[in-house]
């Protein structure tokens, strides 16, 4: 019988003998076809490595969103983005590199400001001897490095703090005066004045003026160090000032914003009879009392601070530096969160940034309400000296209730919470309609937003003839 020829592709022909069967020969094509049924699952797994490859840097900042909340809303409305172009994830990343790319600079210090004034006379520095030098025997004081809590390898909070009061020239020569008496000189050293050309006086102008130069001078002055923060307040308030580092290290320094005391709640722009006509949400915003800048806010703002920006803003409502600040920054859009709340002596409370009125000797003689029954309050004259810094201090720092402060968590139950609304209201203003964001007006040029620029109609008339 003849053997049996068998004709397979991809195999030599030849007789098959009896015995071992011969091994089949793949050719490539072979190969191909054995392997296709495995490149579907390979051309996918490929892809999804591509997508997250092309999405990690986005989850990144995300990521980074979601710790420091409402950054994304602050991104899509911040005035520093120009005409709010952010619509895809494109325009975000180079939103988020835009405004993160400020200098950095800084040495994550905070710079705590005041202002006062100094008199000649030694019956008159009551300024110096009853505020400045206490706040810096007290609160502002220099902490050891072992009794800082800010003490670790990626902070130098705790022991960066510098306390600058803005004094006018008038009470230059006054002040280093008193400061060269020698049992003054230690106290004085922790004082670093800022000389800047403005009025004296209580309310008004001056105030307006200290804040505005002072601030820009810190700022912008080669001689200065950059903060990444910078407070500014009366010089009748008393800080905790470990406290309030540890609310302003939840925020980014690089993004322009400021935190105020929550018990600043938004109000209407102006004050008493110099106030917006307007009764809208968006035309409400809170005092700046204390403040805290951040160093991306500096940078929004110190346009209008050059071109004498909030001393106008003051004189045009009649209002001070809290109040006239509280315009300035609205015409900015300048977003602003909740520090948490701060009240005047004597009503003092665990998770209060700190007092204010202290060292007033007009408080002496001021009286107060017994909480002990609502209904018939008994007025008690408080003692003498319970307003002093000392005196503030020791209430302070001696009661373990209000020695330690709740933790962050504890005061807002959410971060939205955190902030206040973003208003946009200076857009409904004729200021605007004529002139556009503050930001995009020359070096040098200010133009004062009047009361009767946010009447509701008078801004109605006139817009329908621009």
């Amino acid at each position: 019988m003849a053997p049996t020829i068998f004709h397979l592709e991809g195999i030599t022909n030849r007789p098959v003998q009896n015995g071992p069967k011969p091994k089949l020969q793949r050719t490539r094509k072979d190969t191909n076809r054995h392997c296709s049924r495995y490149r579907w699952l390979f051309s996918l797994l490929l892809l999804l490595f591509i997508i997250l490859f092309q999405w990690r840097y986005l989850f990144v900042v995300l990521t980074r969103i979601q710790n420091n909340h409402d950054f994304y809303s602050s991104i899509m409305d911040s005035p520093i983005i120009p005409n709010h172009t952010v619509r895809t994830k494109e325009d975000f990343i180079k939103a988020y590199h835009r405004l993160m790319n400020l200098p950095k600079d800084s040495t994550r210090r905070v710079a705590f400001v005041t202002f006062s004034h100094v008199k000649e006379e030694d019956d008159d520095a009551e300024k110096l001897f009853q505020f400045l030098l206490p706040a810096v025997d007290t609160w502002a004081a220099p902490l050891a490095r072992e009794e800082s809590s800010f003490s670790s390898s990626s902070s130098s909070y705790g022991y960066e703090i510098m306390l600058y009061v803005v004094l006018s020239h008038q009470s230059q020569r006054p002040f280093e005066k008193h400061c060269n008496a020698y049992k003054n000189n230690k106290l004085c050293s922790r004082l670093r004045p800022i000389y800047v050309n403005c009025p004296e006086g209580k309310r008004g102008t001056g105030p307006c003026c200290k804040q505005q130069e002072g601030l820009r001078t810190l700022f912008e002055g080669k001689e200065y160090p950059l903060y990444d923060w910078y407070g500014f307040f009366d010089d009748d308030v008393y800080l905790r000032k470990e406290y309030v580092v540890k609310n302003l290290q939840l925020f980014e320094p690089h993004f322009p914003m400021a935190l105020t005391s929550r018990s600043n709640d938004a109000k209407y722009l102006g004050h008493l009879d110099n106030t917006c006509h307007e009764r809208g949400p968006q035309f409400q915003y809170p005092w700046g009392m204390p403040i805290f800048y951040s160093r991306g806010a500096m940078h929004h703002l110190s346009k209008g601070l050059r071109a004498n920006g909030l001393v106008k803003q003051c004189n045009a409502f009649r209002v001070s530096h809290d109040v006239g600040n509280a315009i300035f920054h609205w015409m900015h859009s300048l977003r602003i969160a909740k520090l948490p709340p701060m009240a005047s002596l004597p009503k003092v409370r665990s998770d209060y940034i700190g007092s204010h009125w202290v060292g007033r000797s007009d408080m002496e003689e001021t009286y107060h309400l017994q909480p002990r029954d609502r209904n018939k309050p008994k007025l008690q004259p408080l003692p003498k000296g319970s307003f002093s810094f000392y005196e503030t201090h020791k209430l302070w720092t001696s009661s373990p209730e209000l020695a330690k402060p709740p933790e962050m968590h504890q005061l807002f139950a959410t971060m939205e919470r955190r902030w206040y609304t973003n208003v946009t209201g200076y857009r409904q203003t004729l200021t605007y309609a004529r002139h556009r964001e503050p930001t995009s007006w020359p070096e040098g040029v200010w133009h004062t937003m009047e009361v009767e620029d946010c009447n509701p109609t008078k801004r109605k008339e006139e817009l329908q003839g621009l």
